[in-house]
């Protein structure tokens, strides 16, 4: 089962995700009525992003206590990328910040750490 964040702005979410970090986004139409997507690894949902004023509707009681706590507080989303570079090359033109870069050589992957539209941390890392 996915795991579910809730998401300021659904559009650009997936736009993030999609067009930037290069990652599988499904968004069918009966999720757009919804005001969800989902992120696939391996044919498989990962996340499942929902738009912020849908959760609060539907969930009021669970989101009451994080009123006072920004988005992603806490939580990294790890993604291994085939190849890293033309991600970075697409976020550096976007002028997306990033957070850390690290190439290991000992390990043989480089890493790439930034936040995405909502707050959630994100790491992108690659074999060498």
């Amino acid at each position: 089962m996915p795991l579910t964040l809730a998401v300021n702005n659904l559009d650009l979410t997936v736009v993030f995700y999609r067009d930037l970090l290069n990652q599988r986004v499904l968004r069918t139409p009966s999720d757009a009525e919804q005001d969800r997507a989902e992120l696939l690894v391996d044919d498989r949902p990962l996340l499942t992003f929902v738009a912020l004023p849908t959760m609060q509707q539907r969930h009021p009681a669970l989101l009451a206590p994080w009123e006072r706590h920004p988005l992603g507080q806490g939580l990294l989303i790890s993604l291994a990328v085939e190849e890293i570079c033309p991600i970075l090359h697409g976020l550096k033109q976007a002028d997306v910040s990033l957070s850390y870069e690290q190439e290991d050589t000992v390990a043989g992957r480089r890493e790439v750490w930034l936040t995405d539209p909502d707050g959630y941390l994100v790491s992108l890392s690659s074999s060498l």
